[in-house]
């Protein structure tokens, strides 16, 4: 995948490099991946590869060489990649992050802080209506460790989490133990983020105030993940994942998939020029695809 767009990913089912319509390297694989990769990609159902640009922003200003910035947005798409997330469901269709409404949310919400739920430390694994972009963080070191709660906090946002996540005073530098404090309906919302964290079940406890609160205990001194758990990555938030950028499923015979906008690709002759003019002046460059 590349800001210009001429590359591509599917990720959770198998990459996917090279503009559908030109300009692949030669090779074995059309992803330029090891040998054998073309017939892997064979075995992937088409509407299962996303082919996508990576958002930018436009930073150039008068007098300079054409700059991009990498946009906010890329950071979610990324880590689908990073996390081997599909950016569609087993049908083709987006990923169930992407399709929650705010109705089916506050629905899900007041369902939730009505019925009864099992307790935190039964096991359950039901997952939040709400995206992890959605889902904010106030974490609290409750140990004399330094930067416990900043290293955390910077760690939960980079997976996907909510950027208004905060830092916040413990009640005490000498904490024993680790606890993830949810209010009324929130109970799914904090497992996820347990899961993200490697917390056990036993850290999930019930609160009477709004929010997710994290207080770090002594036995968690350092790290990230919590020691001996098992962190995963929350799902991919494919609805800000894709915002902004040029998005396409691979069943999409009848188009060429969209590709960037932006002055990305340098020829000799010509300076800076966007893909697709890049493809209109190098007729002697064969399509990837017959």
């Amino acid at each position: 995948m590349s800001d210009s767009g001429t590359g591509s990913t599917g990720t959770g089912d198998a990459p996917a490099g090279g503009p559908p319509a030109g300009n692949a390297p030669a090779g074995d694989s059309p992803v330029g991946g090891p040998p054998g990769g073309r017939a892997a990609m064979r075995k992937v159902p088409t509407k299962r590869i996303t082919f996508t640009t990576m958002q930018a922003l436009d930073d150039t200003l008068p007098g300079e060489k054409y700059r991009l910035l990498i946009a906010p947005q890329a950071q979610s798409l990324f880590n689908a990649v990073i996390n081997d997330q599909a950016l569609t469901t087993g049908d083709g269709a987006d990923s169930g992050a992407a399709t929650a409404t705010a109705t089916a949310t506050a629905a899900a919400s007041a369902a939730a802080s009505t019925a009864p739920t099992a307790s935190a430390s039964s096991g359950t694994t039901g997952r939040s209506a709400l995206a992890p972009a959605d889902i904010a963080v106030h974490v609290a070191n409750g140990t004399t460790n330094d930067n416990r709660a900043t290293d955390v906090r910077q760690a939960l946002i980079s997976a996907g989490y909510a950027s208004d996540s905060t830092v916040d005073s413990p009640p005490s530098t000498h904490i024993a133990t680790t606890t993830l404090t949810y209010g009324p309906g929130r109970q799914a919302d904090a497992q996820e983020v347990a899961r993200s964290l490697g917390l056990p079940g036993s850290a999930l406890k019930q609160g009477t105030a709004g929010g997710i609160h994290l207080l770090i205990g002594a036995d968690w001194p350092s790290g990230t993940a919590f020691p001996g758990g098992k962190a995963s990555a929350p799902p991919a938030d494919t609805k800000v994942a894709l915002t902004n950028a040029n998005a396409q499923t691979g069943d999409k015979t009848d188009t060429c998939a969209p590709v960037g906008t932006y002055r990305t690709v340098k020829l000799p002759g010509h300076g800076a020029v966007t893909p697709t003019q890049a493809y209109s002046l190098s007729p002697d460059v064969p399509d990837s695809a017959p």
